[in-house]
């Protein structure tokens, strides 16, 4: 599989990374990605039962499915083969494309909440060291740290918006929409992409035997 203009997009993203991390530093970069590790861990380990609870309790996917079949007419859709790679709640997939849209949506949402607090709580902590680590020798080092740490991080960062904005990208494209028709083919015969979502799958399986559900 060669490379496309979303594997080049990519490489430009990753690249602006680099001089991103240069500017920070490597201290305010670290506590950057272990903040993100902190926040990834929480959100990995808990966003599908956040979610389980917010609709257990308050029926959000419900509501929202209720609001998409009123609104964007996708009661007669199916969902079936749509967003392979992103887990349903559990017991709660339906053939309903809005149904399973919502629960799509809210997985993400409960994900980027738990990924929110977890990561800002840990920067929080690390920022006094910044301030030290800003000045003479140390200055240089510090920059040239940051960019492998801001691109690592941004890696990260990439891969859990690629895995969770593709769904929406396919369900897209089954309405017919041009623009996420061509995004959808692009993503599709990207290499990069490709490799972004073995990845997912691996790490889903790993969260299985990991964190085990009672």
């Amino acid at each position: 599989m060669e490379f496309n203009w979303v594997d080049y997009i990519i490489l430009i993203f990753l690249v602006g990374s680099l001089f991103a991390g240069f500017k920070q530093g490597f201290i305010k970069a670290l506590s950057g990605i272990i903040g993100l590790a902190a926040g990834l861990i929480l959100a990995w380990a808990y966003y599908d039962n956040l979610a389980l609870y917010m609709e257990d309790y308050y029926g959000v996917i419900t509501l929202m499915a209720d609001f998409l079949r009123e609104r964007l007419f996708l009661t007669a859709l199916p969902a079936a083969g749509i967003g392979e790679g992103v887990p349903f709640l559990p017991g709660r997939q339906e053939a309903d494309i809005a149904y399973s849209l919502a629960s799509f949506l809210l997985l993400a949402l409960s994900f980027m909440v738990l990924l929110i607090i977890g990561s800002r709580v840990v920067r929080f902590l690390w920022s006094y060291l910044d301030i030290i680590f800003m000045t003479g020798f140390w200055a240089g080092l510090n920059r040239l740290a940051g960019m492998m740490v801001v691109l690592l991080k941004n890696v990260v960062i990439l891969a859990v918006a690629f895995v969770f904005l593709t769904p929406f990208v396919r369900y897209g494209a089954a309405l017919g929409i041009g623009s996420l028709l061509l995004l959808e083919q692009g993503i599709d015969n990207s290499y990069l992409a490709n490799i972004i979502f073995k990845a997912f799958n691996t790490l889903n399986l790993l969260k299985e035997r990991w964190f085990l559900k009672g």
